[in-house]
């Protein structure tokens, strides 16, 4: 399966595909923040990234067919935070995380920066293993006021 990822752009999130995404209990188990999403809240959301400055958002593809999004967050001059949503359960299993992070890690370097970081739940024990593996380094837990805390991962870049 061929996976590449793509610049954002307004279609990506403001999808009925998206929505549904992240609506999917499954889909959303592990992440921090979750709410009930609708077309007019994606939206909002895409507008919000994109007047924000330091976000930068990104499309995932496997054998052409959009299954997720993904996103540096925070970004600054040597470093941001990576995000990512694989939303298509069809491809889940196999190889999509690994062949995403692998991407945003060349991005990251393309951008010439430093140092990339994450969040995750620390009970998504398949996603720790991936990013293990992939060489970043836990930095502690941070709390997430009305979610479970999230362990901090970075990787030097």
């Amino acid at each position: 399966m061929t996976v590449t990822i793509r610049p954002a752009r307004w279609y990506h999130y403001c999808h009925p595909r998206n929505v549904r995404w992240m609506n999917d209990p499954t889909v959303t188990e592990f992440l921090a923040k979750r709410s009930k999403q609708t077309l007019r809240s994606t939206w909002q959301y895409w507008r919000s990234c994109q007047h924000a400055g330091n976000i930068r958002l990104y499309a995932i593809y496997a054998d052409q067919r959009h299954v997720g999004n993904a996103g540096f967050y925070d970004v600054l001059p040597d470093q941001a935070e990576l995000r990512l949503v694989i939303g298509d359960r069809s491809v889940w299993g196999k190889g999509i995380g690994t062949n995403v992070m692998q991407a945003m890690i060349t991005e990251a370097r393309r951008l010439h920066w430093k140092q990339i970081m994450l969040h995750v739940n620390p009970k998504n024990e398949r996603a720790v293993k991936l990013y293990s593996k992939l060489g970043f380094q836990s930095a502690g837990m941070v709390p997430y006021p009305g979610a479970d805390d999230q362990l901090k991962m970075q990787l030097p870049l």
